[in-house]
């Protein structure tokens, strides 16, 4: 496989793929900021929440990158060690 997007000449070899890359990474780290900008854990897992509902709408009109970029950014290290916060969602999905 001749993979051009590897190589230090990307953006003039694979200009879509590497914008491509750009926009997944733009969006990840506006969803993952989103979450961590507040200190208010009922505020993170309402933020938390709004993402969780944009990706199944998302789903539903069969926007898959975009739910892919939603779910990978909540799988990053940055949201995933926010244990306080998924604890207390999680208790809250289970009050609903």
């Amino acid at each position: 496989m001749n993979q051009n997007w590897t190589r230090n000449n990307k953006a003039e070899v694979a200009p879509k793929l590497t914008q491509f890359i750009q926009q997944f990474n733009r969006f990840s780290s506006i969803v993952s900021s989103s979450i961590v900008k507040f200190k208010d854990t009922k505020q993170r897992v309402q933020v938390l929440t709004l993402f969780l509902l944009v990706a199944e709408e998302c789903r539903l009109l069969n926007n898959y990158n975009t739910v892919i970029e939603i779910v990978a950014t909540l799988h990053s290290s940055p949201i995933s060690r926010l244990n306080i916060t998924w604890k207390v969602f999680f208790k809250m999905q289970i009050k609903l």
